[in-house]
């Protein structure tokens, strides 16, 4: 793909993405802060269907620049399930490092270790619920299908991936306005950006030895949100202690320094091989 081509699909991915979401989850800023009166559940349709703004971007620059058959050559490398299983244990690998996050706060900064409150035969539907409608479906065919290859093309993984992780957690900047909602109550925006820095790492890892395809995005992307539910990693309470978390990141952050270390800036098997 040209140069030129490439800059002008990441503006407007950007641009649609930024506006389509935005565009919906303003409202929401305005209601809970008092400005604007309303039906609060016309404002919750218009934040559920906000997250889609990747996927829209993504679809909508397809079919424009690339046609119907370019459309279904992407959707076949997207939701490619052939990948083999060596990526498999890292869906795993994600709650044992959160897991190990809370041991080390209990015995190092006298934290407490989080009591499950969900049964375990509900974690595969509370999974599904969390990928259709907690934001994976609804970004991933954007972010890492559509932005992050193209990212590529123009710096090494590494660089790409930082910047794409960067913004693709100020996309989520809204909600930190929302009065009422978890980002606005007690989640610090660093922090939040942090996380999504460090799991676009991790998932341009996978990603890149599973043939671009965002299945692995998918999976981790919900897990990450699951997590959350099933081990939080901060006390829901404003100024509350975010200790577990900044030490998840860490963990993760240390596991990705491993991994360039084996597979290079690029993230790929290859990479290591020709070094």
């Amino acid at each position: 793909m040209e140069s030129e081509n490439v800059n002008r699909d990441l503006l407007l991915y950007f641009i649609i993405t930024y506006a389509f979401t935005w565009a919906l989850w303003f409202p929401a800023v305005l209601y809970t802060n008092g400005l604007i009166g309303g039906s609060y559940t016309v404002y919750f349709v218009l934040g559920m269907i906000a997250p889609f703004g990747p996927m829209v971007s993504a679809f909508s620059l397809t079919l424009k620049f690339e046609g119907k058959s370019g459309f279904k050559n992407n959707m076949k490398r997207w939701l490619n399930f052939k990948l083999g299983w060596w990526w498999i244990p890292l869906i795993i690998l994600l709650p044992i490092l959160v897991i190990l996050a809370h041991l080390i706060n209990v015995l190092l900064f006298r934290g407490s270790f989080p009591v499950a409150t969900i049964p375990l035969w509900l974690i595969p539907l509370m999974f599904i619920i969390t990928l259709l409608i907690d934001g994976p479906l609804a970004e991933e065919f954007g972010w890492r299908g559509y932005a992050k290859p193209r990212m590529e093309e123009k710096t090494n993984s590494l660089l790409a991936n930082l910047i794409l992780g960067f913004i693709w957690g100020f996309w989520h900047l809204p909600l930190f306005f929302v009065v009422g909602f978890p980002h606005h109550d007690f989640i610090p925006l660093w922090l939040f950006i942090l996380n999504e820095v460090v799991f676009s790492l991790i998932i341009a890892w996978i990603q890149n030895n599973t043939e671009q395809s965002i299945v692995p995005a998918l999976i981790i992307h919900t897990w990450m949100n699951l997590i959350f539910v099933l081990l939080p990693l901060m006390e829901p309470t404003p100024g509350g202690n975010y200790m577990p978390w900044l030490l998840s990141l860490i963990i993760m952050g240390i596991l990705v320094v491993i991994v360039i270390g084996f597979y290079g800036i690029d993230f790929t098997r290859k990479n290591t091989q020709n070094s």
